[in-house]
């Protein structure tokens, strides 16, 4: 028998991280002597006598070859049914996942693939803990009452691969984890959980673990509503006394409240995670395209959510150097005037932070951010250049005139960032 899987997210805007339940259908069917294979388009499907279409976002759109195939499809994930998506059969769930099941997709890059596919061919992954009991309103968990333990470290773990991804939805709401930390120290391997970390429950106990821990790459928490600012800030102050390692935490933006009052939330939560040396990346809820100040939240994410930028340059003079004509206008609109005086210091001053700043804290001189500029510039002119698509003729002209107004203002200084 022949089996097709469909990853409609890798199909359709292309997908950043594998999809673990198709590959846990793989490897049940596999385990079942199938011939199973990942269709990458409509000649792979044609040929299979089953197929088994999976997403996890709401927004993919499923190939449109699939209605041709209809009778042969079978459909599941929270791309389809977010909240109450039925889960995989036991003895799916329970198996070990096919990590071979991606395999033509990443020799497709040959021999120089980008960086991110580690997670496709350096990880193995799982859940070891399901659920969580915070039922926040915009998570696929809500329906949820606890964290419970849901499977061993060994039952997912490739030995062959080096790191291990876990995607439990609040493993510090689970009694287990002091347990679960021991599974994976025992492992050898550097892990990482790609769900943003509950800090409202690190204990210095905790903290202690994680600082322990061969953590891969960043600690990534959550800070979602500025109603949690003072749980926050107790677990960020355990996280901090014990743990010296980077972190970062996503920031959701556009869910709760709308226009100035949202605006002024984002900002108190990045002042807040600025006290503890903790980096702000910002989670774009769908809603934010209701909100008149949209254009600002494109432009504070792509501020925030790069690190160089982040560090070298107060909100104000990305905005100016590199945000859209229509952010720019709207920060200097009426509307916003009180947001920029309360955090002029932090986030307004066209100078950087120099209320933070520190005596022999080295400038940033406007050559820095002249560099930054031409390599947007000329990162443009590539693309277009190739007829890639992703830049237009009007996107080569504003990096052009930005280069030219850095060029003009070039007596100016930067500061960097507190962090």
């Amino acid at each position: 028998m022949k089996i097709g899987i469909v990853d409609a997210d890798l199909l359709d805007k292309g997908t950043r991280f594998p999809n673990l339940a198709a590959m846990k259908i793989s490897g049940h069917w596999k385990r079942r002597g199938a011939d199973v294979r990942l269709c990458l388009d409509f000649a792979d499907a044609c040929e299979c006598d089953k197929l088994f279409v999976s997403k996890v976002f709401t927004a993919t759109q499923t190939p449109k070859w699939l209605g041709l195939l209809a009778a042969r499809c079978e459909f599941g994930g929270t791309g389809f049914n977010l909240y109450d998506a039925p889960p995989l059969p036991n003895e799916v769930e329970r198996g070990r996942p096919d990590y071979d099941l991606y395999r033509p997709f990443v020799e497709s890059f040959g021999p120089k693939p980008p960086s991110w596919i580690d997670m496709y061919t350096k990880a193995s992954i799982g859940f070891t803990t399901r659920g969580c009991f915070r039922k926040c309103p915009f998570c696929v968990n809500k329906n949820r009452n606890r964290s419970i333990r849901w499977d061993r470290v060994e039952n997912f773990l490739d030995l062959s691969r080096p790191y291990v991804i876990l995607l439990d939805d609040n493993v510090f709401g689970c009694k287990d984890w002091a347990e679960i930390f021991d599974e994976l120290a025992a492992t050898g391997k550097r892990f990482a959980y790609r769900q943003g970390l509950d800090i409202r429950l690190v204990s210095r106990r905790k903290a202690a673990a994680l600082e322990r821990a061969k953590y891969w790459k960043e600690i990534m928490f959550a800070f979602d509503n500025i109603d949690d600012e003072r749980a926050f800030r107790r677990g960020a102050e355990n996280f901090r006394a014990e743990c010296t390692t980077t972190s970062r935490a996503y920031v959701l933006t556009g869910f709760y409240k709308r226009g100035v009052d949202e605006l002024n939330d984002v900002f108190k939560r990045l002042a807040v995670l600025s006290e503890y040396r903790i980096y702000p990346y910002l989670m774009r809820h769908e809603n934010y395209k209701l909100d008149p100040f949209a254009p600002v939240f494109v432009d504070l994410a792509r501020w925030c959510n790069q690190q160089r930028f982040f560090k070298a340059t107060t909100f104000a003079e990305f905005a100016e150097t590199y945000g859209s004509r229509k952010t720019r206008e709207l920060l200097h609109s009426r509307d916003l005037q009180s947001l920029r005086a309360t955090f002029e210091a932090d986030f307004f001053n066209v100078s950087g932070r120099k209320a933070r700043q520190k005596k022999n804290e080295p400038r940033i001189s406007t050559d820095f951010t002249k560099r930054l500029a031409r390599f947007r510039v000329s990162r443009v002119v590539v693309k277009f250049r190739r007829g890639a698509g992703a830049a237009s003729f009007g996107q080569l002209l504003e990096a052009r005139r930005a280069l030219r107004s850095l060029r003009r203002g070039a007596d100016r200084t930067a500061t960097p960032n507190a962090f």
